[in-house]
Protein backbone atom coordinates (compact mmCIF):
# COMPACT_ATOMS: atom_id res chain seq x y z
CA UNK A 1 0.00 0.00 0.00
CA UNK A 2 1.14 2.96 -1.26
CA UNK A 3 1.67 6.10 1.55
CA UNK A 4 1.25 3.62 4.30
CA UNK A 5 4.17 5.72 6.36
CA UNK A 6 2.64 9.10 6.12
CA UNK A 7 -1.04 8.04 6.53
CA UNK A 8 0.01 6.20 10.13
CA UNK A 9 1.50 9.50 11.30
CA UNK A 10 -1.42 11.70 9.98
CA UNK A 11 -3.97 9.02 11.60
CA UNK A 12 -1.98 9.20 14.74
CA UNK A 13 -1.93 12.91 14.86
CA UNK A 14 -5.60 13.01 14.30
CA UNK A 15 -6.23 10.54 16.30
CA UNK A 16 -5.16 12.19 19.82
CA UNK A 17 -6.43 14.78 18.39
CA UNK A 18 -9.66 13.97 18.72
CA UNK A 19 -8.83 11.91 22.05
CA UNK A 20 -7.42 15.29 23.02
CA UNK A 21 -10.54 17.27 22.46
CA UNK A 22 -12.89 14.46 24.01
CA UNK A 23 -11.08 14.38 27.45
CA UNK A 24 -10.32 18.21 27.12
CA UNK A 25 -14.62 18.29 27.52
CA UNK A 26 -14.33 15.23 30.06
CA UNK A 27 -12.43 15.16 32.44
CA UNK A 28 -13.47 15.89 36.08
CA UNK A 29 -12.75 19.15 37.68
CA UNK A 30 -9.98 18.28 40.48
CA UNK A 31 -11.30 22.14 42.42
CA UNK A 32 -14.49 22.32 44.44
CA UNK A 33 -17.09 23.94 42.26
CA UNK A 34 -18.14 27.59 42.97
CA UNK A 35 -21.38 28.51 42.30
CA UNK A 36 -22.36 32.08 41.54
CA UNK A 37 -25.61 33.44 41.83
CA UNK A 38 -27.91 35.87 39.49
CA UNK A 39 -26.38 34.88 36.54
CA UNK A 40 -29.02 33.56 34.23
CA UNK A 41 -29.36 37.14 33.43
CA UNK A 42 -25.71 36.99 31.16
CA UNK A 43 -27.38 34.56 28.28
CA UNK A 44 -29.35 37.78 26.87
CA UNK A 45 -26.43 39.88 26.90
CA UNK A 46 -25.13 40.04 22.94
CA UNK A 47 -21.73 39.60 23.90
CA UNK A 48 -22.22 36.69 25.68
CA UNK A 49 -24.42 35.52 22.72
CA UNK A 50 -22.01 36.64 20.03
CA UNK A 51 -19.33 34.60 21.84
CA UNK A 52 -21.11 31.21 22.81
CA UNK A 53 -22.02 31.16 18.81
CA UNK A 54 -18.03 31.80 18.05
CA UNK A 55 -17.59 28.83 20.36
CA UNK A 56 -20.14 26.21 18.87
CA UNK A 57 -18.97 27.34 15.21
CA UNK A 58 -15.65 26.58 16.08
CA UNK A 59 -16.32 23.06 17.76
CA UNK A 60 -17.89 22.12 14.52
CA UNK A 61 -15.50 23.72 12.72
CA UNK A 62 -12.92 21.50 14.09
CA UNK A 63 -15.19 18.50 14.24
CA UNK A 64 -15.87 18.85 10.61
CA UNK A 65 -11.73 19.25 9.57
CA UNK A 66 -11.27 16.05 11.31
CA UNK A 67 -13.15 14.26 9.98
CA UNK A 68 -11.90 15.57 6.56
CA UNK A 69 -8.25 14.75 7.47
CA UNK A 70 -9.33 11.35 8.43
CA UNK A 71 -11.40 11.03 4.73
CA UNK A 72 -8.40 12.30 2.60
CA UNK A 73 -6.28 9.90 4.95
CA UNK A 74 -8.09 6.70 4.02
CA UNK A 75 -8.12 8.24 0.38
CA UNK A 76 -4.41 8.52 0.26
CA UNK A 77 -4.14 5.28 2.29
CA UNK A 78 -5.59 3.50 -0.74
CA UNK A 79 -2.54 4.76 -3.36
CA UNK A 80 -4.22 6.86 -6.14
CA UNK A 81 -2.99 6.75 -9.23
CA UNK A 82 -3.56 8.31 -12.47
CA UNK A 83 -3.64 5.24 -15.71
CA UNK A 84 -2.74 6.56 -19.16
CA UNK A 85 -2.53 4.23 -22.19
CA UNK A 86 -0.06 5.19 -24.48
CA UNK A 87 1.06 4.22 -27.66
CA UNK A 88 4.70 4.64 -29.57
CA UNK A 89 2.71 5.56 -32.80
CA UNK A 90 0.47 8.03 -31.65
CA UNK A 91 3.00 10.18 -31.49
CA UNK A 92 3.94 10.28 -35.28
CA UNK A 93 1.25 11.76 -36.73
CA UNK A 94 1.16 14.91 -38.45
CA UNK A 95 -1.73 16.64 -39.62
CA UNK A 96 -2.06 20.30 -41.66
CA UNK A 97 -5.64 22.21 -41.35
CA UNK A 98 -6.18 23.08 -44.84
CA UNK A 99 -8.01 26.13 -44.66
CA UNK A 100 -10.72 27.80 -47.35
CA UNK A 101 -10.18 31.58 -46.35
CA UNK A 102 -12.39 32.79 -49.48
CA UNK A 103 -14.85 35.74 -48.97
CA UNK A 104 -17.37 32.64 -49.40
CA UNK A 105 -16.14 31.13 -45.97
CA UNK A 106 -15.13 33.76 -43.72
CA UNK A 107 -18.57 33.37 -42.38
CA UNK A 108 -17.60 29.44 -41.31
CA UNK A 109 -13.73 30.03 -40.71
CA UNK A 110 -13.92 31.29 -36.87
CA UNK A 111 -15.93 28.57 -35.74
CA UNK A 112 -13.73 25.59 -38.03
CA UNK A 113 -10.34 27.50 -36.48
CA UNK A 114 -11.71 26.75 -32.77
CA UNK A 115 -13.11 23.15 -33.40
CA UNK A 116 -9.39 23.13 -34.50
CA UNK A 117 -8.30 24.68 -30.98
CA UNK A 118 -10.14 22.30 -29.51
CA UNK A 119 -8.80 18.96 -31.08
CA UNK A 120 -5.03 20.38 -29.78
CA UNK A 121 -6.50 19.47 -26.71
CA UNK A 122 -6.58 15.57 -27.34
CA UNK A 123 -2.68 15.90 -29.15
CA UNK A 124 -0.01 14.06 -27.18
CA UNK A 125 2.96 13.98 -29.22
CA UNK A 126 1.41 15.46 -32.60
CA UNK A 127 2.38 17.84 -34.88
CA UNK A 128 -0.12 20.26 -36.88
CA UNK A 129 0.37 22.51 -39.51
CA UNK A 130 -1.95 25.73 -40.00
CA UNK A 131 -2.20 26.76 -44.25
CA UNK A 132 -4.58 29.54 -45.22
CA UNK A 133 -5.68 29.40 -49.30
CA UNK A 134 -7.83 31.47 -51.96
CA UNK A 135 -5.93 32.17 -55.30
CA UNK A 136 -2.74 31.82 -53.15
CA UNK A 137 -1.42 29.78 -49.88
CA UNK A 138 -0.08 31.31 -46.89
CA UNK A 139 1.46 28.93 -43.63
CA UNK A 140 0.26 30.45 -40.49
CA UNK A 141 2.65 28.17 -38.48
CA UNK A 142 4.23 25.32 -39.69
CA UNK A 143 4.45 21.66 -38.61
CA UNK A 144 4.90 21.76 -34.65
CA UNK A 145 4.09 19.96 -31.37
CA UNK A 146 4.33 23.69 -29.68
CA UNK A 147 0.44 23.14 -28.52
CA UNK A 148 0.65 26.92 -26.73
CA UNK A 149 1.52 28.56 -29.99
CA UNK A 150 -1.14 26.23 -31.62
CA UNK A 151 -3.56 27.73 -29.32
CA UNK A 152 -2.97 31.22 -29.88
CA UNK A 153 -2.83 30.94 -33.31
CA UNK A 154 -6.09 28.87 -33.67
CA UNK A 155 -7.68 31.35 -31.03
CA UNK A 156 -6.38 34.49 -32.43
CA UNK A 157 -7.47 33.81 -36.39
CA UNK A 158 -10.81 32.70 -35.14
CA UNK A 159 -11.26 36.20 -33.20
CA UNK A 160 -9.71 38.32 -36.13
CA UNK A 161 -11.83 36.68 -38.36
CA UNK A 162 -15.18 36.91 -36.34
CA UNK A 163 -14.63 40.46 -35.92
CA UNK A 164 -13.67 41.67 -39.45
CA UNK A 165 -16.01 39.55 -41.80
CA UNK A 166 -18.41 42.52 -41.93
CA UNK A 167 -21.04 40.92 -44.48
CA UNK A 168 -21.58 41.10 -48.06
CA UNK A 169 -22.51 43.92 -50.48
CA UNK A 170 -23.71 42.66 -54.29
CA UNK A 171 -20.56 40.49 -54.97
CA UNK A 172 -17.98 42.11 -52.66
CA UNK A 173 -17.24 40.55 -48.86
CA UNK A 174 -16.59 43.44 -46.99
CA UNK A 175 -14.16 42.86 -44.18
CA UNK A 176 -12.28 45.58 -41.27
CA UNK A 177 -8.44 46.49 -42.39
CA UNK A 178 -7.38 44.25 -39.67
CA UNK A 179 -8.83 41.13 -41.14
CA UNK A 180 -7.53 42.59 -44.74
CA UNK A 181 -4.02 42.68 -43.45
CA UNK A 182 -4.04 39.26 -41.31
CA UNK A 183 -5.13 37.60 -44.87
CA UNK A 184 -2.52 39.36 -46.88
CA UNK A 185 -1.46 36.63 -49.66
CA UNK A 186 -4.33 34.96 -50.51
CA UNK A 187 -6.15 36.57 -52.55
CA UNK A 188 -5.24 37.37 -56.16
CA UNK A 189 -4.72 40.55 -58.22
CA UNK A 190 -7.12 39.37 -60.75
CA UNK A 191 -10.75 40.06 -60.33
CA UNK A 192 -12.74 36.79 -59.82
CA UNK A 193 -10.49 34.38 -58.99
CA UNK A 194 -10.61 32.82 -55.70
CA UNK A 195 -11.41 29.85 -53.30
CA UNK A 196 -8.88 27.59 -55.82
CA UNK A 197 -9.74 24.48 -53.90
CA UNK A 198 -7.52 21.77 -56.13
CA UNK A 199 -4.33 24.43 -56.12
CA UNK A 200 -4.72 25.27 -52.33
CA UNK A 201 -5.20 21.14 -51.62
CA UNK A 202 -1.64 20.64 -53.86
CA UNK A 203 0.09 22.85 -51.58
CA UNK A 204 -1.14 21.80 -47.98
CA UNK A 205 0.28 18.42 -49.63
CA UNK A 206 3.36 19.85 -50.24
CA UNK A 207 3.30 21.33 -46.31
CA UNK A 208 4.61 17.73 -44.95
CA UNK A 209 8.38 17.31 -43.63
CA UNK A 210 10.30 14.60 -43.06
CA UNK A 211 8.85 12.27 -45.98
CA UNK A 212 11.58 9.35 -45.16
CA UNK A 213 10.42 8.80 -41.91
CA UNK A 214 7.32 6.70 -41.43
CA UNK A 215 4.64 8.59 -40.12
CA UNK A 216 0.84 8.95 -40.52
CA UNK A 217 -0.34 12.46 -42.38
CA UNK A 218 -3.62 13.75 -42.42
CA UNK A 219 -5.08 16.94 -44.29
CA UNK A 220 -8.51 18.34 -42.87
CA UNK A 221 -9.55 20.12 -45.84
CA UNK A 222 -12.14 22.77 -45.02
CA UNK A 223 -14.26 24.49 -48.02
CA UNK A 224 -17.01 24.89 -49.23
CA UNK A 225 -15.58 23.53 -52.57
CA UNK A 226 -16.74 26.95 -54.90
CA UNK A 227 -14.45 27.61 -56.98
CA UNK A 228 -14.25 31.03 -58.80
CA UNK A 229 -11.35 30.93 -61.31
CA UNK A 230 -9.15 28.51 -63.50
CA UNK A 231 -7.10 26.08 -61.42
CA UNK A 232 -3.41 24.43 -61.95
CA UNK A 233 -4.95 21.25 -60.05
CA UNK A 234 -8.38 20.40 -59.80
CA UNK A 235 -10.27 18.72 -56.93
CA UNK A 236 -9.55 15.44 -57.83
CA UNK A 237 -6.36 15.60 -59.13
CA UNK A 238 -5.51 17.36 -55.76
CA UNK A 239 -6.39 14.40 -54.10
CA UNK A 240 -5.07 11.75 -56.26
CA UNK A 241 -1.88 13.54 -55.36
CA UNK A 242 -2.42 13.61 -51.59
CA UNK A 243 -3.13 9.97 -51.84
CA UNK A 244 0.06 9.21 -53.97
CA UNK A 245 2.12 10.47 -51.25
CA UNK A 246 0.20 8.30 -48.57
CA UNK A 247 -1.58 11.55 -47.27
CA UNK A 248 -5.25 10.63 -46.19
CA UNK A 249 -7.69 13.72 -46.44
CA UNK A 250 -10.35 14.28 -44.41
CA UNK A 251 -13.30 17.27 -45.61
CA UNK A 252 -14.87 19.20 -43.20
CA UNK A 253 -18.01 21.13 -44.94
CA UNK A 254 -20.05 23.85 -43.46
CA UNK A 255 -23.62 22.93 -43.93
CA UNK A 256 -26.32 25.37 -43.92
CA UNK A 257 -29.05 23.68 -42.01
CA UNK A 258 -27.22 20.10 -42.71
CA UNK A 259 -28.10 20.89 -46.46
CA UNK A 260 -25.79 20.21 -49.07
CA UNK A 261 -25.27 22.16 -52.25
CA UNK A 262 -24.18 20.03 -55.65
CA UNK A 263 -20.47 21.14 -54.88
CA UNK A 264 -21.03 19.95 -51.12
CA UNK A 265 -22.09 16.72 -53.36
CA UNK A 266 -19.17 16.74 -55.20
CA UNK A 267 -16.56 17.07 -52.39
CA UNK A 268 -18.03 14.33 -50.41
CA UNK A 269 -18.04 12.23 -53.52
CA UNK A 270 -14.46 13.03 -54.37
CA UNK A 271 -13.48 12.53 -50.80
CA UNK A 272 -14.82 8.89 -50.15
CA UNK A 273 -13.96 8.03 -53.32
CA UNK A 274 -10.14 8.13 -52.32
CA UNK A 275 -10.65 6.87 -49.00
CA UNK A 276 -10.94 9.80 -47.01
CA UNK A 277 -14.09 11.02 -44.78
CA UNK A 278 -16.40 13.87 -45.01
CA UNK A 279 -17.94 15.53 -42.06
CA UNK A 280 -20.04 19.01 -41.74
CA UNK A 281 -18.18 21.34 -39.57
CA UNK A 282 -21.01 22.03 -37.33
CA UNK A 283 -21.54 18.74 -36.41
CA UNK A 284 -20.99 19.06 -32.31
CA UNK A 285 -19.26 14.90 -32.84
CA UNK A 286 -16.56 15.99 -35.65
CA UNK A 287 -13.34 16.45 -33.25
CA UNK A 288 -14.19 13.01 -31.41
CA UNK A 289 -14.97 11.09 -35.00
CA UNK A 290 -11.80 12.95 -36.40
CA UNK A 291 -9.22 11.74 -34.01
CA UNK A 292 -10.72 8.35 -33.68
CA UNK A 293 -10.53 8.09 -37.21
CA UNK A 294 -6.70 9.08 -37.20
CA UNK A 295 -5.99 6.55 -34.16
CA UNK A 296 -7.72 3.61 -35.69
CA UNK A 297 -5.72 4.22 -38.72
CA UNK A 298 -2.54 4.39 -37.49
CA UNK A 299 -2.83 1.78 -34.61
CA UNK A 300 -3.83 -0.52 -37.42
CA UNK A 301 -0.49 0.37 -38.86
CA UNK A 302 1.87 0.50 -36.52
CA UNK A 303 3.79 -2.09 -34.56
CA UNK A 304 4.09 -0.85 -31.58
CA UNK A 305 1.77 -2.11 -28.59
CA UNK A 306 0.19 0.17 -26.24
CA UNK A 307 1.19 -0.01 -22.54
CA UNK A 308 -0.13 1.95 -19.39
CA UNK A 309 1.63 4.12 -17.52
CA UNK A 310 0.16 4.59 -13.79
CA UNK A 311 1.43 7.93 -11.73
CA UNK A 312 1.42 8.24 -8.17
CA UNK A 313 -1.33 11.28 -7.44
CA UNK A 314 -1.32 11.40 -3.98
CA UNK A 315 -1.27 15.63 -4.29
CA UNK A 316 -5.05 16.34 -4.04
CA UNK A 317 -5.64 13.96 -0.93
CA UNK A 318 -2.16 14.81 1.06
CA UNK A 319 -3.00 18.40 1.00
CA UNK A 320 -6.69 18.04 1.97
CA UNK A 321 -5.13 16.16 4.50
CA UNK A 322 -2.60 18.06 6.00
CA UNK A 323 -4.87 21.32 5.67
CA UNK A 324 -7.84 19.76 7.21
CA UNK A 325 -5.38 18.52 9.84
CA UNK A 326 -4.10 22.30 10.29
CA UNK A 327 -7.79 23.79 10.63
CA UNK A 328 -8.34 21.37 13.46
CA UNK A 329 -5.31 21.61 15.26
CA UNK A 330 -5.58 25.62 14.90
CA UNK A 331 -9.36 25.01 16.25
CA UNK A 332 -8.06 23.06 19.18
CA UNK A 333 -5.44 25.29 20.08
CA UNK A 334 -7.79 28.47 19.90
CA UNK A 335 -10.39 26.62 22.28
CA UNK A 336 -6.89 26.70 24.73
CA UNK A 337 -6.70 22.79 24.84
Amino acid sequence: MRFLWLTIVILIVVIAACALMFWSKTKPYREPQAWVANVKSIEHVPMFRALRRANRAGLIAGAVALIGALIAAAILAGGPVNRETKNPALGRRDMVLCLDASGSMLPYDGQILRTASELVDSFSGERMALEMWSARSIVKFPLTDDYQLMHEVLEDAARIIDAGYLGKEGDYVLVTPELSDYLQGVDSDEAGVASLIGDGLASCVLSFDHRDQERSRTIILATDNEVAGDQIYSLTQAVDFASDQGIEVIALYPALSGQLTSEGEQLRSVIEAAGGEFYKADDPAAISSIMERIESQQLAEADGKSYVVETDTPQTALSWTVWCSLIGLAVLVWRRI
